[in-house]
């Protein structure tokens, strides 16, 4: 696809006049006094990404499949202030990414949900396989005079793929279940196919795979150039979906009769034909030539049918441009919308989701991606402006133990990678939960289940017997609670917190890790089985030693193969900023990495997470940060603290060892956060450890590392919202008005251009901020 510059028009003020003649109508639907037409979209979907004129009224296949995706953004310094982006005031990438994870998310049925799981950017232009690399002078003559290398039908002008692949540990990261795909963004002649594959199983995709990778799974590789919009990034995926769907359906007919060959007929290369089908990316049904949109000649197709797959009737209607708003994005939406997305699988083996095959790169079984879970019944809510926020980098979370304070709540605005909540079908943090995934859909949340200790299991017990009876009768129950809604919401859900249940097993013999290694495999299946993923482990601070490691591998690859994740407890017992000591400590879960990357490479980047961490000496209610060191003669005095500059009881103390181990968990890539215990409890047992006195510092530090909510107001949880208001809103005394314009796709304030007029109304009410969104055709 060429990639010509992008034009700029002139203002348009007469979309202003027409979006003020219906505030009236909007404020009067705002206070409960007007009757809303079916003309009217109160549009509820997540991050407001609009139903297209034309379009079949969305349904949901019931499934979702989780895609992680590893972000590499190319930025090239055109000098030492400002970067090429800024110098030909280009889009910006992260903004390009999000509007398409919106666009696919919707389109899909929600059938593929992307989350950025990774993001590098690399401020230098890409390497050529013919060894070519631009310097900024360079690439602006040629630029304006239109002479660029970088073409991929020219011998030697690709980029150079492995290069990209071996220099950020590509294949090692898909391999170890990190992430399910690669994006690359960078300017125009960066070299890149739009889509690509590498990995055992690969096909043709636009153009041949990538021999000779380490990749052990199929990869996809998107290419995208942020001189574009997103209309073209959607283009890409055309291409992809096209690839994929004729490799594994093509002219295999389904038991419903029809094809993905049926499916992509259209005029311009089947003129003969008296009754089209969808059309494919360069040709609507109608089409007479390449990217013929606009057509508003009539013809019989039968696509509107195939929303109904597999009960398709082949019923024709007379359609022209006007059934997708005659523009390219209108196409692809429309395009996409009508692609199968429904449960099951028919007796010739062909899913009824289409979109599976497009997701995994495979004949429909799970890739590297997430295990499909229950799809809710209402999109994920994003925040208060239908914009989601912007996760800190930061790896400081918080574990949420008894109640959502307002210090949770302070710090889950400000977007901690993971948070960790107890029992939140029965203590209320559900509500938590609900927020956190508001805001940042792609955050991690992981549920414990409390079961108290005197729920006992012993060697002398089949561990697999055993693992089915803990599901069964102390975890299921609680997982029940939760609504199938609130169920998407969670990532991982715990088992036994390390060895509390395990009356007679310490954990360190053979006999002992065998049967703990059995007990996991056992459980994490009967997870997966029930829909979710596993956080396998919450092995205490210093709890396994590393030679021990070798002995649960069943149990670790277990975790790979499902997609899970396995945790340990990060607690420094005396504030210690020394990396060496706290590898006994804080830290210890270095070593198991050290066994991993030895002796088990294939586990050497499974993902953890401390689900707990920060200071602790043996739990007893003084020993957390804010309670008091050891004295003389206590046994733990020096061992646990009492001496040294850092002591217990300081706040300062407890900022200045966050930030250091902050610090050190950033080298290590395999870790993806830290749930600090704990915020929500000020019993006696606990309070010592509580976070809520140091709330507002903790908040600003993850705002300071990049973390933030688009409007500091938690989005309303999934149950309050079911595609509009169901009560008009009280207590309102004030109203904030904003005026967007979309065109093409792209989202922004007060433009030029004719287009859908979005406003957004929104007061301070109980249920906080609500969105209206109106559509002009």
């Amino acid at each position: 696809m060429k990639h010509p510059k992008k034009q700029s028009k002139q203002p348009n003020p007469a979309l202003f006049l027409t979006i003020v003649s219906l505030f009236i109508m909007i404020v009067g639907i705002f206070v409960g006094r007007a009757v809303v037409s079916n003309t009217t979209i109160l549009n509820s979907l997540a991050r407001d990404v609009q139903t297209q004129v034309g379009a079949p009224l969305k349904t949901q296949s019931g499934t979702t499949t989780n895609v992680n995706v590893y972000y590499l953004i190319f930025k090239p310094k055109i000098n030492s202030t400002t970067d090429i982006i800024q110098h030909y005031g280009w889009n910006d990438p992260d903004t390009l990414a999000n509007e398409y994870i919106d666009e696919v998310r919707t389109f899909s049925h929600g059938s593929i949900s992307y989350n950025i799981v990774e993001r590098k950017v690399i401020e230098d232009f890409t390497i050529l396989e013919n060894g070519h690399k631009y310097t900024a002078d360079e690439f602006l003559d040629c630029y304006e005079a239109g002479t660029c290398v970088g073409y991929v039908d020219r011998p030697g002008e690709i980029v150079d793929y492995k290069k990209i692949l071996s220099e950020n540990q590509i294949c090692e990261k898909m391999n170890s279940g990190e992430i399910d795909e690669l994006w690359i963004n960078g300017p125009p002649y960066s070299g890149w196919w739009e889509t690509i594959m590498t990995g055992p199983g690969s096909y043709v995709n636009q153009t041949d795979p990538i021999q000779n990778t380490t990749c052990q799974k199929p990869l996809f590789i998107m290419g995208y150039n942020y001189e574009r919009r997103v209309n073209e990034m959607v283009h890409d995926l055309t291409h992809r979906v096209e690839n994929a769907l004729m490799h594994f359906i093509g002219t295999k007919a389904s038991v419903s009769g029809y094809s993905w060959q049926d499916f992509l007929y259209e005029r311009y290369n089947w003129p003969d034909r008296s009754v089209f089908g969808c059309g494919k990316s360069h040709f609507p049904p109608n089409g007479r030539q390449n990217y013929d949109y606009t057509n508003t000649e009539s013809v019989n197709s039968n696509c509107d049918d195939w929303i109904n797959y597999p009960n398709v009737t082949s019923s024709p209607k007379s359609i022209n441009c006007n059934a997708w708003s005659c523009t390219d994005i209108g196409f692809y939406r429309w395009w996409f919308s009508h692609i199968p997305h429904a449960d099951g699988t028919d007796s010739n083996g062909i899913a009824n989701d289409w979109w599976k095959y497009v997701a995994y790169g495979t004949d429909g079984s799970p890739n590297a991606t997430s295990t499909p879970t229950p799809l809710a019944a209402n999109p994920t809510p994003t925040g208060g402006d239908g914009n989601t926020g912007t996760l800190s980098n930061s790896k400081l979370g918080i574990f949420i133990l008894g109640s959502y304070s307002d210090g949770a709540r302070k710090i889950i605005q400000a977007g901690p990678r993971v948070i960790k909540v107890l029992d939140p079908a029965s203590n209320g943090t559900i509500a938590a939960v609900r927020d956190y995934k508001g805001l940042f859909p792609s955050g991690t949340v992981i549920m414990r289940v409390y079961v108290p200790q005197s729920i006992q299991y012993s060697l002398s017990q089949n561990a697999e017997e055993s693992a089915t009876d803990f599901w069964q009768k102390h975890v299921k129950p609680e997982a029940d609670k939760l609504s199938s809604s609130d169920k998407q919401l969670i990532d991982y859900l715990n088992g036994p917190n390390y060895n509390e249940n395990f009356s007679d097993n310490k954990l360190e013999s053979d006999e002992e890790l065998s049967w703990y290694s059995r007990f996991w495999s056992k459980y994490i299946d009967l997870v997966a089985e029930y829909g979710m993923k596993t956080n396998m482990g919450e092995i205490y601070v210093a709890g396994m030693d590393k030679k021990h490691i070798s002995k649960i591998i069943g149990a670790l690859q277990k975790v790979k193969e499902k997609n899970s994740i396995w945790s340990y407890h990060g607690y420094t017992l005396k504030y210690v900023t020394d990396a060496e000591y706290e590898k006994g400590f804080s830290l210890h879960y270095r070593t198991f990495y050290e066994e991993l990357q030895s002796n088990f490479p294939q586990l050497a980047n499974l993902p953890m997470i401390l689900t707990e961490g920060g200071v602790d000496c043996i739990g007893r209610s003084q020993d957390g940060w804010n309670g008091r060191d050891p004295e003389p003669g206590d046994q733990y005095y020096g061992y646990c603290g009492g001496e040294g500059p850092l002591r217990r009881g300081n706040a300062d103390n407890f900022k200045t060892w966050l930030t250091w181990y902050d610090s050190e968990l950033q080298n290590d890539s395999y870790i993806k956060g830290i749930t600090l215990f704990q915020i929500g409890d000020n019993s006696n047992s606990w309070r010592s450890g509580n976070i809520e006195p140091i709330a507002d510092w903790f908040a600003q530090y993850l705002r300071d590392q990049g973390g933030s909510s688009t409007t500091g107001t938690p989005a309303p949880s999934p149950t309050s919202r079911t595609g509009g208001p169901t009560n008009p809103p009280t207590g309102i005394t004030t109203l904030r008005i904003e005026v967007w314009v979309t065109r093409d796709g792209v989202r922004r304030r007060w433009s030029s251009q004719d287009g859908e007029a979005q406003v957004y109304i929104s007061g301070p009410t109980a249920r906080g901020p609500d969105r209206f969104s109106v559509i002009m055709s």
